[in-house]
C-alpha cells in the first residue's frame, strides 16, 4: 500500500463519517483511527415515507373466513368500498370462537372478496386496502 493509496483511504474516511477502520489479512493488518474533529459529519439526507400501495387486512386466527353482512346484521362489504380504520370486514371462526377481521387502516378495498367458508390460517391475507390519501 502506498502512501498515496493511505492518503485516499483517509480523506474517503472523513468524507463519510468513518473514525476508525481496521483492514485484516494473513500477511496485514491495518488500523486506521482518526481525531472525531477531523471527520465531517455525515450530511443526513431527507426521509422520504412512501406509502404503500397496499396493505393486507389479515387472519386473527385459523379457522373459516365469514364476510361481514352474512350474519351480524352489518352491511355487506363490497370492493371500492371505502372503510375507516378498525372497521369490521369479517370473521374467522373456529368452533363456536369467532375472531373479528377489521380493517388496519383507512382506505378502500381491492383485490378479490374471499369466499365464505374459506379455511385461512393466522396471518393470511384476507382483504386487501389501497391507503386513502
Amino acid at each position: 500500500m502506498t502512501s498515496e493509496d493511505l492518503d485516499q483511504l483517509v480523506t474517503a474516511m472523513r468524507a463519510n463519517a468513518v473514525s476508525s477502520l481496521l483492514v485484516e489479512a494473513p500477511d496485514l493488518t491495518l488500523r486506521l483511527v482518526l481525531p472525531a474533529d477531523s471527520v465531517a459529519p455525515m450530511a443526513t439526507a431527507p426521509t422520504v415515507v412512501a406509502k404503500p400501495a397496499q396493505i393486507s387486512a389479515k387472519s386473527p386466527g385459523i379457522g373459516t373466513y365469514a364476510p361481514r353482512g352474512l350474519d351480524d346484521g352489518l352491511e355487506p362489504i363490497v370492493i371500492g368500498q371505502s372503510v375507516a380504520s378498525g372497521e369490521v370486514l369479517g370473521y374467522v371462526a373456529l368452533g363456536s370462537a369467532r375472531q373479528t377481521v377489521c380493517a388496519p387502516i383507512a382506505g378502500t378495498l381491492t383485490g378479490d372478496l374471499p369466499e365464505a367458508g374459506r379455511i385461512t390460517g393466522y396471518g393470511d391475507t384476507l382483504l386487501t386496502l389501497e391507503p386513502s390519501s
